[in-house]
């Protein structure tokens, strides 16, 4: 009877164990999640409310191009990337000459541009967040519209600031 009874114990005791181990395991890992979404987020974040260069441009593109594909979300049949509720990033580029939005896949990853093109045709203009929005879940970046504008000497160029 005695030998059951330690049986019995040792046996709960294990499980308890396990049990415990995998819930801090499982706090690590979302921990780990979070300090990755704020450091997203924070990327982003560090380009609003200053002006900004065609590499920046190019760099804030790219990044969310690599969230895109590290969260697998879809393109729709012309190679853009479909919104979700949760991960999804879109930048699109405003110019001040139109009303229309070119969206970042169009730039970066379509046959007629790349960076080498984006950093030809747009060196001479001057970035800034038009607006940001975002996901209603997860509170992460959803959409940003970036305004470009044409460097001339009514515009104060202040590049990080």
């Amino acid at each position: 009877m005695k030998k059951t009874i330690i049986i019995i114990l040792s046996i709960f005791v294990a499980i308890l164990l396990i049990v415990t181990i995998v819930f801090f395991m499982q706090i690590d890992s979302l921990k780990e999640m979070k300090k990755e979404l704020d450091s997203d987020s924070e990327y982003f974040l560090q380009y609003n409310d200053i002006q900004f260069e065609v590499n920046d441009f190019i760099s804030i593109m790219n990044k969310a191009i690599e969230i895109n594909e590290n969260y697998g979300i879809q393109k729709d049949e012309n190679n853009f990337y479909s919104e979700d509720d949760k991960y999804s990033v879109k930048i699109y580029l405003r110019l001040d000459d139109r009303e229309e939005l070119i969206p970042m896949e169009k730039l970066l990853l379509s046959e007629q541009g790349g960076s080498n093109v984006i950093n030809t045709l747009f060196s001479d203009i001057v970035y800034k967040y038009e607006s940001i929005s975002y996901h209603e879940k997860t509170k992460r970046v959803r959409q940003i519209v970036i305004y470009g504008f044409t460097k001339s000497y009514e515009v104060n160029f202040q590049p990080y600031k």
